[in-house]
Parts: structure tokens; C-alpha cells; sequence
């Protein structure tokens, strides 16, 4: 007896047994239960190991009891999709507080006097959001209220019972709990650290909310040129600071009277549209440019100082196809003179980015080996690191194809850059560097209309 004695008609008579008795009945009539795989079939959900096992009697006059064998991936699965049905998870729990959500939850707990905190508070509503935005467990993992309010507001009263000083009646929680708490109690900087760590990580360098996506889902060109006849109607700061907005940091929108401003203009549209526009919200290409592009608007990139290493990396490649040189500006990121400097300026940048990501997890230094810089365990997932250092502004990076390849094709990339790094000589002609402005894209995610080539 075996899977592969199943016929596609066995199944179906199977599915239609279902269908006739009810799931319930069908289940405890053959012995078996749900499980968390499903065959998927006219729009229905069933149990793919029980309709297998009974499939298997109709095919062969010998049902399988559920004990004979067993269900999911490995087995149930391919042998149904080999009869042309889909099958997929679903799983019956959300999966457990990994140590950094207990970490962002116990950081609330402390920070609110020890004590819980109600599914209504802003602190709650604002973890729940960043924790489902995290990539600590797989979307398939998770249930439509993974790390809900309310979940997040029940985790920190398991917390706050949890405490050894806590007298009264205690709920749940596991051994993580009990670790952090102990963390907390004997060494609170560290941990406040950590949280706060973990907190930007999660949010790209903000400690505000995570950027939001689609800022342009919901508008139509009307909307667009309703909210360019206002723009020209109030005045650039009149109209933003009527809809929110700030200075183009991407993108612009060219008309016949002159740039104005791609983000803060859409913000302006959904609330002419009464849409939401509470943000922040990604200005990308994806979410901004390539849209406006669809709508029939001219996008251009907004005008920004070019940082001196990109310069100096343009004037090596147009050197060596004998174009024309960009004139030098100064200092700068990659393609210094000063070799001294270059190699001092990415010795701090690694520093800071091992200082960083340390309280995150165990830190392997790969910049010898590998076209990343740093691998760090981050909730049991291996990140690698990208670091960038610059004497000049934050504005564009030099990257190496394999770095862009590689940035395309893992799922956990980050960008951590240090620019406006300061350059002093020590004694000896040495180089010291310090200070700068930290720059944190976590995840990183390349976007193919923000790449030019500086040769072929």
C-alpha cells in the first residue's frame, strides 16, 4: 500500500464523501484530524491527509488508517500535486515569541513601570505593527492576527506576571520569557541597548513607525493634476504644509512650470482624495517614480550634490575609456588618492556597524572571503551586512556587481553607511577617522531605476 496508488478520481470520490457527510463526521468516521495541510479544490478547504487515506480505499479497496503513514510536505503534498491538486499549509498556532520580539515587549513592560499595557495604547498598536513587519518568521508561519494588538498586550501581562516580584496570579509564559526578564533585572542598559538596537534595525534606521508602501494605490491621473493645480494655486510650502510632506529627497515630477516635489505632492492627492496619507511612507521608485511614470508624468531624479567618491569613481572609468573627466570636487568614498584615509574611513565604518548589529547577535567578520561585509544572526535568520563609509553626504554609494547580484538574490540584505566621516592626521602619517552620520537600510532592497553604471 502506498501514496502512489492514489488516482485523481479516487480523490475526487473522496473530496465528494466529504462534501456529503460534512467535515466533521468525515474526520471522526476515518479516524483523523485536520493536521495543517489542505487540499485545495473549488474554492474549499480539506484535509489533505485524511482525503489521501480515504482516497487510498477508493482506489484500491483498502483505506490507510491514519497511523500507516504519515502526512505534509514530504509526502501528501507531492503525491496530490502529482495528480494535478494544490495543496497548501495552514498552520493551526502562531509560532512562538522568538527572543528579540520578547526583548521589544519586555522594553515596553519596563518602560511603563513594570506593569502590562492595554490592546488601546499607541505603544502597543506601534509594536504590534513593527513585529509584523519583521522577518523573523516566515509568512507562512503566521495567521492573519500574528502579533496583533491584542497578542502584543496579552504578551506583555504573561510578562509582567512572569516578574519573581509579582505576587499575584500568574499567566503564561516560557523559559525565553524568564531569560529576558532575568537579562532585564541584572543588566537593564545592555538590554534597553539591545531593544533599542533591535527597535532601529527593524525600522531602517527610524524609531518611528516602518515606512509604508503604495502610497500611490488608490490614485488616478484626475487626482494628480487636482493636486498640481493646488500646489501652483497655495505655493510649494503652502501646499505642504497644508498635506505634510518634505523637500524631494528622490524624485521630482517636471512640468511646464517648473519641479515640484513627486512624495510630498501624492501625500497632497491622497488627502484631496481622502485617502489615508499618515506615514511615513517610502519614496522609492517602486512606490513613487515608476506609478507617476504609468500615469503619463515626467519623473526626474531630485537634484543633489554628487558625493566626491562617486566623482572619483567616474573620473577612473571615464579615464580609462578616454571620455571626457568630471572636474574634482574634493574628498571622498571608494576611489580615494589617499589610500591612507580610504582604508581609515572603512576601518570606522566597520567599527560602527560591529557596535550596532553586536547586541543583535553573534557578528562574523566575511569582508576577506565574501562580497559582504558582515554575517550576524538575527532571530535565527543570517543576515549579511553591507558596509559603506564616505567623507561626503549619503546620497550615492559605489557597488560592486557582485554586491548588487548578491543584494538581488539573498532575502537578508542590509546596508549599514557611515557618511560625513571626518578625516584627521595623527602622528607618523597616520589617518584617524571619526565621527559621521550612520545610515541604516534593514532590509536593503536594490531598486533596478536607482542603479547607473559607471562604465560597460
Amino acid at each position: 500500500m502506498a501514496l502512489s496508488d492514489l488516482t485523481r478520481q479516487s480523490v475526487l470520490d473522496a473530496i465528494a464523501e466529504h462534501d456529503r457527510v460534512g467535515a466533521d463526521a468525515f474526520l471522526t468516521q476515518h479516524g483523523f484530524d485536520s493536521g495543517e495541510y489542505f487540499l485545495l479544490h473549488q474554492g474549499q478547504q480539506y484535509a489533505s491527509k485524511a482525503i489521501a487515506g480515504v482516497a487510498h480505499g477508493y482506489a484500491t479497496g483498502a483505506p490507510l488508517a491514519a497511523a500507516a503513514f504519515s502526512g505534509g510536505a514530504d509526502t501528501v503534498q507531492p503525491a496530490l500535486e502529482r495528480l494535478g491538486f494544490q495543496v497548501t499549509r495552514v498552520p493551526r498556532r502562531n509560532p512562538a515569541w522568538a527572543r528579540n520580539e520578547v526583548i521589544l515587549a519586555y522594553d515596553l513592560v519596563v518602560n511603563n513601570g513594570w506593569r502590562e499595557l492595554r490592546t488601546h495604547d499607541p505603544k502597543v498598536q506601534e509594536l504590534s505593527e513593527l513585529l509584523r513587519g519583521m522577518a523573523i518568521h516566515p509568512a507562512t508561519e503566521r495567521l492573519e492576527n500574528f502579533r496583533s494588538p491584542d497578542a502584543v498586550s496579552r504578551k506583555t501581562t504573561d510578562l509582567m506576571t512572569a516578574h519573581p516580584d509579582y505576587h499575584g496570579a500568574r499567566t503564561r509564559g516560557g523559559r525565553v520569557d524568564r531569560e529576558v526578564i532575568e537579562e532585564f533585572r541584572t543588566n537593564p542598559a545592555a538590554m534597553a541597548a539591545a531593544a533599542a538596537a533591535l527597535r532601529q534595525a527593524a525600522t531602517g534606521g527610524s524609531f518611528s513607525r516602518p515606512r509604508r508602501s503604495s502610497v500611490t494605490e488608490g490614485l488616478t491621473r484626475e487626482h494628480i493634476d487636482a493636486a498640481l493645480r493646488e500646489w501652483w494655486s497655495l505655493g510649494r510650502e503652502a501646499f505642504m504644509a497644508k498635506h505634510g510632506g518634505r523637500s524631494a529627497e528622490r524624485y521630482v515630477i517636471v512640468t511646464d512650470f517648473g519641479e515640484v516635489d513627486a512624495l510630498a505632492l501624492v501625500l497632497g492627492a491622497r488627502s484631496l482624495a481622502g485617502l489615508d496619507s499618515t506615514g511615513p511612507w517610502r519614496g522609492d521608485a517602486a512606490n513613487v517614480a515608476q506609478p507617476l511614470r504609468s500615469l503619463g508624468f515626467r519623473i526626474d531624479t531630485a537634484g543633489r550634490p554628487v558625493p566626491p567618491e562617486v566623482e572619483a569613481a567616474e573620473r577612473a572609468v571615464h579615464g580609462v575609456a578616454c571620455r571626457p573627466q568630471r572636474a574634482a570636487s574634493g574628498s571622498g568614498q571608494g576611489f580615494m588618492v589617499d589610500q591612507k584615509s580610504k582604508l581609515a574611513v572603512e576601518a570606522h565604518a566597520m567599527q560602527l556597524a560591529r557596535q550596532h548589529y553586536a547586541p543583535l547577535g553573534a557578528v562574523v567578520d566575511t569582508a576577506l572571503r565574501q562580497s559582504w561585509d558582515y554575517e550576524v544572526d538575527i532571530g535565527g535568520d543570517c543576515w549579511h551586512i553591507e558596509v559603506k563609509g564616505t567623507t561626503g553626504d549619503p546620497v550615492e554609494v559605489i557597488l560592486t556587481p557582485n554586491e548588487v547580484a548578491h543584494a538581488k538574490a539573498y532575502p537578508f540584505v542590509a546596508l549599514y553607511m557611515v557618511s560625513n566621516i571626518n578625516i584627521e592626521a595623527g602622528s607618523d602619517d597616520e589617518r584617524i577617522a571619526s565621527g559621521g552620520m550612520v545610515t541604516l537600510l534593514h532590509p536593503w532592497a536594490i531598486d533596478d531605476g536607482e542603479l547607473r553604471p559607471l562604465g560597460y
